[in-house]
């Protein structure tokens, strides 16, 4: 259609009516003397979809009268594919920076941050909150006699227990390396509570089992949990307590929970110190 075809049509007959109802607010303010920016979506008629940058630009006369307005509407679409693309890059960055790839849990550095955290609220507001440590038992065997590709699946397996093992949004497992797991509680906790959640999960891991080329897997684990202290000076604290009482667990007869106390000098054994995490 050139101009002349368009001179003294009505902009609803120029654009069609669909058209004309969603541009028709912007077409008032710049009638009134307002610019107008806006960006659209449009699907085409084949169903491709395209991002359509459009401006309405009073066009005033030379006694300051608007008299009409000027259309600029420029095809954006490989720039706000680009965009979307970069957004989804940057989104997918943060999700790998604090989540552990194999498991979907969150990773140690999340762990370590969010012990911290729950330390000073701790301190605040008086609540105790509790440390679940798990380590699977005998998991190099998995690994030798299935192969490494099985012990993945165990892996995420595990993974997949604990999320739903969690009672609320505040909960939080990680996965701190190799076997090694975590789970933080938050809420109304004591030990008999504590331990009460902690037997759930190993109970859980004891009844799964995966079939393999191989045969089947079973897997057990062992913990270690800890209630926090007021007067710990520093996260690392219920996590020694906790690490002491899995290394107890462990050499104990494995896939059992103890309990760790803050009134009791223990040693892991692990030669490992707890400010390493």
């Amino acid at each position: 259609m050139d101009s002349r075809e368009m001179t003294g049509m009505t902009m609803s007959e120029l654009v069609g009516e669909r058209l004309f109802r969603l541009n028709a607010p912007y077409a008032r303010a710049a009638l009134a003397g307002r610019p107008q920016h806006f960006e659209r979506l449009w699907v085409k008629s084949d169903g491709a979809e395209i991002y359509l940058d459009a401006r309405y630009v009073p066009d005033v006369d030379e006694i300051g009268e608007v008299c009409g307005f000027i259309v600029l509407v420029t095809d954006i679409t490989e720039l706000r594919r680009a965009q979307l693309d970069l957004e989804a890059a940057n989104s997918q960055l943060k999700f790998d920076s604090v989540t552990d790839y194999l498991t979907g849990l969150f990773n140690r550095k999340v762990f370590s941050e969010r012990s911290e955290a729950a330390l000073q609220e701790s301190k605040a507001n008086g609540d105790l909150y509790g440390l679940i440590l798990l380590d699977l038992d005998d998991f190099k065997s998995v690994n030798d006699e299935f192969g490494h590709a099985t012990g993945d699946e165990v892996l995420r397996m595990i993974g997949r227990v604990l999320k739903e093992s969690l009672r609320g949004q505040r909960d939080l497992a990680a996965r701190l390396g190799g076997e090694e797991f975590a789970v933080l509680c938050f809420g109304a906790l004591d030990e008999g509570a504590l331990h009460q959640i902690a037997e759930r999960i190993r109970a859980a891991i004891e009844s799964e089992q995966l079939r393999s080329a191989a045969g089947v897997v079973r897997i057990t684990s062992s913990f270690g949990i800890a209630l926090s202290d007021l007067e710990d000076p520093d996260w690392k604290h219920i996590y020694g307590r906790a690490d002491a009482a899995l290394y107890r667990a462990k050499v104990g007869g494995k896939n059992r929970i103890e309990f760790g106390r803050s009134n009791v000098k223990e040693t892991t054994g692990r030669h490992r110190a707890p400010g390493r995490l």
